[in-house]
């Protein structure tokens, strides 16, 4: 299967699930928050691979984006 995961800190991913209420809206990713490039990596390819096999809703992954941001910034 051919990874085409996006480059740099910044995603724009598009919802192309059509049974979904935010078919066809874009949603932003922003991974410059965190500082370790090993963490970081492992993270974009958790979302990659969610977002391309569609095992979770995109709105459901910016969720949980947001919510590990918070987490690092608690600690």
């Amino acid at each position: 299967m051919i990874n085409n995961q996006p480059l740099g800190d910044l995603w724009y991913l598009q919802d192309n699930d059509a049974e979904s209420q935010y078919y066809g809206q874009t949603f932003r990713f922003d991974f410059s928050y965190i500082h370790s490039d090993e963490i970081k990596a492992v993270y974009k390819e958790y979302i990659w691979q969610k977002h391309r096999t569609g095992s979770k809703a995109i709105r459901t992954l910016v969720g949980e984006v947001v919510s590990f941001k918070y987490f690092i910034f608690f600690e």
